[in-house]
């Protein structure tokens, strides 16, 4: 069994207390914008909308910026088993989009309008966001768990 030190078991907490954070934010965003007719699609409801999605977009940016620093949670997993290079490259090469992606959306939300038709456009949108997002994070999972919990020679 691969050992830890105590800096990476701290690391790996915080990565799992980021994920539940940004689960817990995907969730409060899909149920606000899947309120019946979006909560009548009201300056409040778009305000809300927008200080929800640019929160989770700061979290992001922050959480993305402490996995790729130099002393970051990649590091961390890199140094521990260097044959995960390639996963750990897919899935940092996925942070870039994925903050582009959630930029875009709050900048076409300002511009969204009203209409029924365009809340369920941007409900959509989000969906698809978030399951991208979920996988992502499922993915980083995998790599932590490769890392620091298989056991090469286990089969020995």
């Amino acid at each position: 069994m691969a050992t830890t030190s105590p800096s990476s078991q701290n690391a790996g907490r915080r990565v799992r207390h980021e994920h539940r954070n940004i689960r817990a934010a995907l969730r409060a965003i899909e149920a606000l914008l899947d309120r019946p007719g979006g909560a009548g699609h009201d300056a409040e409801f778009i305000g809300q909308a927008l200080e929800h999605l640019e929160g989770l977009a700061r979290d992001l940016a922050e959480h993305f910026a402490r996995e790729e620093a130099p002393e970051g949670i990649f590091a961390k997993a890199l140094a521990e088993a260097p044959r995960l290079e390639r996963r750990v490259l897919a899935v940092r090469e996925q942070h870039g989009p994925l903050g582009t992606e959630l930029e875009q959306m709050i900048a076409d939300m300002g511009h969204t309008g009203l209409a029924p038709d365009a809340w369920r456009k941007v409900a959509e949108r989000f969906r698809s966001f978030a399951e991208t997002l979920r996988s992502h994070e499922r993915a980083e999972g995998r790599i932590l768990t490769a890392a620091y919990l298989d056991d090469l020679g286990s089969g020995d």
